[in-house]
C-alpha cells in the first residue's frame, strides 16, 4: 500500500541549506493535486521557492506548520488516492525515515534568465489596518476576467487576482514577456496602493507614554546573517590591517575604459574584484577556506562581493575573477547584483567563494572593518575614496586617496601574511596597468 502514498519533504534548494520552512500552504487536507500543480511557498534564508506536486493524488495530510523551520528532508506532508484508508496513512507517516539532507538531490528547475518564477519573493502582507485601507482602493473597473493564457508566475496571477489585475493590461519583464510579481507591484504603484500599504505597514503600537514602537520580525535571512556572522566573530579571532592606495591611476583608467566601452559602465567595484583576484593569487595563502580542521587553498579566486538588499545583503561570486577581463567581471556583477535584488540567484552564484569585498564607499564611509564570512579566512572593507594631502618623495601633492582593511582569521593566517596581501593589493591599485597585463 505504501506504493499508493507519496511523502512531501521539505526540499534541499542549495548545498548549504539545512533547513526551510513553509510560509504558505496553497492547499488543504482533500484538496486534488496534479503534477506541476503549486502546493506551497517554502522559504529559506535567501529565497521563496514554489514546491509543486510531483504526482497525482489527494492531499491526505499536511504535517508541517507554516512558519515553522523543518529540517531538509523532514515530512511536510503526504499525497494518496482517495482509495488509501486513513489508518495506512497514519502508519505511513509514523513510520517514515526521513531523507538524509546530505544525499538529497538539490531541488529547483530554472532557467538561466533574470525571471525564476520558483524563486520569487514573497507576496506583499499587511496588518489589518492596511488591509482595510486597500479595501478602499477601487478595483480593476472591468473586473476579473479569464487571462489564464497570459504568461505569468504563480505568485504573479495570485497578487493579480487579489486586486482584480487584469493580466492583459499588464507588459512582463521577465523571460519571453513573463509577468512577473514586480510587474504587478509596479502596477499597484501606479494605482496608488502600494503607497497606501506602506503608510498602513508604517502604523505604530504606542508603547507607554512615548512615541510608540512596531515589532518587525526577523526574516530568515536576517536570521542566517546573524546566526553565521554571531559565530564568525566568536569562533574566528580577528585582527585587522590597514593601508592607504593613491587611486588616481586606477580612476583615470576607469573614465578611459568608459570612454571605449560605449553604454557599458565600468565601476571602481569592478577593478577592485580584478585588483582583490590578482593579489589573492599571488599571496594564495589568503586565496583559502577554513572548516575548522582542514585547509583549503584554491587555484582561482572565486570573489564573492556584498550586495546590499532591503532586508540584508547577500554576497554573488565571481567565479575565477584572476582570469577574467575587467570588462567580462563587470558585466558579470551586472546580472548577478540585478538577481541578487530580485532573490533569483542559483545556489552557485552565492555559496562558497575564497575571499569577500565589501565596498561602502558610495555611502561616504571613509574606513571601516568587516566581519569575515565563513568559511572563508579573510574579508576587505574599502571605503570611499577622498583627496588628501599627501607626501610623494619630499613634495606634497593631493591625492585620492582609498582606506582598505582587511580582517584575517588568525587560527589559520598569520599577521605578516596579511601584510603581504595588503602591500600587492596596494601595488595593484596604484598601478592598475597591470591588472591588464
Amino acid at each position: 500500500m505504501s506504493d499508493q502514498i507519496s511523502p512531501i519533504v521539505m526540499p534541499k534548494l542549495g548545498l548549504s541549506m539545512t533547513e526551510g520552512m513553509v510560509a504558505q500552504w496553497h492547499v488543504e487536507t482533500g484538496t486534488r493535486v496534479s503534477p506541476g500543480d503549486v502546493i506551497a511557498d517554502i522559504e529559506t534564508s535567501k529565497i521563496t521557492y514554489e514546491l509543486e506536486a510531483h504526482t497525482h493524488g489527494v492531499i491526505r495530510q499536511l504535517l508541517a506548520e507554516e512558519q515553522v523551520e523543518l529540517p531538509v528532508g523532514a515530512l511536510i506532508g503526504v499525497i494518496a488516492g482517495d482509495t488509501v484508508a486513513g489508518t495506512d496513512i497514519d502508519e505511513f507517516v509514523a513510520g517514515y525515515v526521513p531523507v538524509d539532507s546530505e544525499n538529497m538531490e538539490v531541488t529547483g528547475d530554472i532557467d538561466d534568465g533574470f525571471d525564476h518564477p520558483q524563486m520569487e519573493e514573497k507576496e506583499i502582507t499587511t496588518q489589518d489596518k492596511g488591509e482595510a485601507a486597500l479595501a478602499a482602493v477601487p478595483a480593476n473597473e472591468k473586473g476579473y476576467q479569464d487571462d489564464s493564457a497570459v504568461s505569468a508566475t504563480h505568485l504573479a496571477r495570485k497578487l493579480a487576482r487579489k486586486y482584480a489585475i487584469d493580466l492583459r493590461e499588464v507588459t512582463g519583464t521577465g523571460r519571453n514577456g513573463r509577468i512577473s510579481k514586480k510587474d504587478i507591484e509596479r502596477n499597484l504603484e501606479a494605482a496608488g496602493v502600494i503607497a497606501i500599504q506602506e503608510q498602513a505597514r508604517a502604523t505604530v503600537v504606542p508603547a507607554h507614554k512615548s512615541g510608540g514602537y512596531k515589532e518587525i520580525p526577523l526574516t530568515s535571512m536576517r536570521r542566517t546573517i546573524a546566526a553565521r556572522l554571531g559565530a564568525s566573530k566568536r569562533n574566528a579571532p580577528h585582527f585587522r590591517l590597514t593601508v592607504e592606495a593613491n587611486i588616481d591611476q586606477l580612476l583615470k583608467l576607469r573614465t578611459g575604459m568608459n570612454q571605449d566601452t560605449g553604454e557599458m559602465r565600468i565601476s571602481v567595484n569592478d577593478l577592485l574584484i580584478r585588483a582583490v583576484a590578482l593579489a589573492l593569487i599571488r599571496v594564495p595563502e589568503i586565496n583559502i577556506q577554513f572548516d575548522g580542521d582542514t585547509i583549503r587553498r584554491f587555484n582561482d579566486a572565486d570573489v564573492a562581493v556584498a550586495v546590499t538588499l532591503d532586508d540584508g545583503l547577500m554576497t554573488p561570486i565571481i567565479r575565477a575573477a584572476d582570469k577574467k577581463s575587467i570588462i567580462e567581471i563587470s558585466s558579470e556583477m551586472t546580472v548577478l547584483e540585478e538577481r541578487a535584488k530580485t532573490g533569483s540567484l542559483l545556489p552557485d552564484e552565492y555559496e562558497g567563494g575564497t575571499f569577500t569585498l565589501s565596498n561602502l564607499g558610495m555611502f561616504d564611509i571613509k574606513a571601516f572593518d568587516a566581519i569575515i564570512n565563513p568559511p572563508q579566512a579573510a574579508i576587505l572593507a574599502v571605503g570611499i575614496g577622498e583627496k588628501r594631502r599627501i607626501y610623494s618623495g619630499e613634495k606634497e601633492i593631493v591625492a585620492t586617496m582609498m582606506t582598505a582593511t582587511v580582517s584575517c582569521d588568525h587560527r589559520v593566517i598569520d599577521g605578516a601574511t596579511g601584510a603581504r596581501f595588503m602591500q600587492a593589493l596596494k601595488q595593484i591599485l596604484e598601478h592598475p596597468h597591470r591588472m591588464l597585463l
